[in-house]
């Protein structure tokens, strides 16, 4: 990556071609073009600034997450450093650095909060981004404005620090500086209230689901989803698995054609990590049980290729009719679906490619039975 050099003390990456088709290829399972145009932003702003902090600042990136699809367009990515410092990246296309807006979820929802958020300005057509200062949390939720109307708080672009050297000196100068301001503890759904504020909010009727319900519901429902427990891929990769995942082997011992049935696809790739769990769709008709397959692959980008398919229980050689697999973003968006027909023997998700941080689900539906797993990248 080049650093360009910037007019003031502000910072200015560059965007690679590659990184450009890479992000844009990435946007695509979501399923609308705001959304997509979204994710694009959020992706180009990860991408670039994380190699700077990793070579610029000797600092170990632990975790960087996208937050795909809260709503209709909430901007926003987080880096984790290895002190646990949060730093959240709020993109925005408009050259205007007159105001800095930061979506209220990040600013609300205890389990976003940062402790210092920086103000980036994507420009996808001169190939470059620039972070043009940064705030804490703490100066934001006191003495933001706050906007009902789209759910945001601001500050007047003179507030911010553009000088990112002034925050690495301060976390090493006060390293118990108070970065964050106190808010207040969201409700606890329970999984049917959650269900159903998720169906609710997916109806096509539904134009911007963030704002479609108040936000103490709102945020109980994204704080639901960040509990749920999540089956770590990256693990999977260095051959540590979950409880619960099998090999293929290990549940089709005795039939080789069947094993190999998980591998047959045509876009298969040669070395993949492969992992098999049985699902029970209710407890009265052993026949509507099923097994979920994931393989996984690293590709020459660094991105990870994921397969998904469902396939009959052992000893069965069609899926129940009607079993539906879908797959879903972190918020419950619908990206992409398929329901078994009559003498289907298995169905499956359409390949695709995330990078590290991915968070999505996978949902099994038989009837009014529903079974989803958690998985992140």
């Amino acid at each position: 990556m080049t650093f360009l050099l910037a007019e003031t003390t502000q910072l200015r990456l560059e965007i690679s071609p590659t990184l450009q088709h890479q992000a844009w290829q990435q946007s695509m399972p979501y399923s609308t073009p705001s959304r997509r145009w979204s994710a694009y932003l959020n992706q180009l702003c990860l991408e670039t600034v994380v190699p700077w902090l990793q070579e610029d600042y000797d600092c170990t990136v632990q975790s960087s997450t996208l937050l795909p699809n809260i709503g209709e367009r909430v901007e926003g990515a987080v880096i984790t450093l290895a002190d646990q410092t949060r730093l959240i990246l709020i993109p925005s296309e408009t050259i205007d650095t007159e105001e800095f807006r930061v979506p209220q979820e990040w600013v609300d929802v205890p389990s976003l909060i940062g402790d210092y958020y920086l103000a980036v300005q994507v420009n996808p057509d001169e190939q470059s981004v620039k972070v043009w200062g940064y705030t804490t949390h703490a100066h934001l939720k006191t003495e933001g404005d706050y906007n009902w109307r789209d759910r945001t708080y601001s500050l007047d672009g003179s507030e911010l620090i553009g000088d990112l050297n002034v925050l690495w000196v301060a976390r090493q100068l006060c390293p118990t500086e108070q970065t964050r301001s106190a808010v207040a503890p969201l409700s606890t759904l329970t999984p049917t209230q959650a269900e159903n504020l998720v169906q609710r909010l997916n109806h096509p009727d539904v134009l911007m689901p963030r704002l479609a319900v108040p936000f103490e519901l709102w945020g109980a429902l994204i704080e639901y989803n960040q509990r749920q427990v999540t089956h770590n891929l990256g693990r999977w990769l260095d051959n540590l698995f979950d409880s619960g995942w099998q090999s293929i082997e290990a549940l089709f011992p005795t039939s080789q054609s069947l094993a190999n049935s998980f591998r047959r696809t045509a876009n298969a790739p040669e070395r993949e990590v492969q992992r098999i769990k049985q699902i029970t769709l209710g407890n009265e008709d052993a026949s509507n049980n099923v097994v979920l397959f994931v393989g996984l692959s690293t590709e020459s980008d660094g991105r990870v290729g994921v397969r998904v398919q469902l396939h009959p229980q052992p000893n069965r050689s069609c899926l129940p009719v009607e079993t539906c697999l879908t797959l879903r973003s972190e918020s419950g968006e619908v990206l992409r679906s398929v329901i078994a027909r009559t003498q289907d023997n298995y169905i499956q998700i359409p390949r695709f490619k995330c990078i590290s941080g991915f968070r999505f689900s996978v949902e099994i539906t038989k009837e009014d039975t529903t079974i989803t797993e958690y998985f992140q990248v």
